[in-house]
């Protein structure tokens, strides 16, 4: 069984291999991994700011605007989806990895820009830790 990662890890390990990338955590509490002390949470985030990850802590992504489709065009021609938090702050991101933890299994998604422009289509990354 593979070991559960964290959304934290994935934002470092997205960052170490692309560091030209901007990254953004979001992430729905207050701490990360509430269930440790506090001071782990505080060194994680200290290496999220060395890393120049932007981490948004107490705030969920608007399914609602996944599902609008939004894009911009950057001056060098890429396009980004622009998604709001329920709080309505937006964010600019050329791949969005929503991450759901549940009590019995994991699962997460991965949708590039290109499946979300058709409404309704999805890639479902597989769990290879879930039967």
């Amino acid at each position: 069984m593979q070991p559960l990662r964290r959304p934290s890890e994935y934002s470092t390990d997205i960052k170490e291999r692309h560091p030209e990338k901007h990254v953004t955590l979001l992430h729905s509490r207050q701490q990360l991994l509430p269930t440790f002390v506090k001071a782990m949470h505080d060194e994680i985030v200290s290496t999220l700011d060395d890393l120049h990850i932007d981490t948004i802590l107490g705030d969920r992504l608007d399914l609602a605007s996944v599902r609008e489709g939004k894009t911009v065009t950057t001056p060098d021609g890429r396009k980004e989806r622009v998604v709001r938090t329920v709080s309505g702050r937006e964010i600019r991101a050329e791949l969005i990895v929503s991450y759901t933890i549940t009590f019995l299994h994991r699962r997460h998604h991965v949708f590039s820009p290109a499946s979300l422009h058709r409404p309704g289509a999805k890639y479902r990354a597989p769990c290879r830790s879930c039967p």
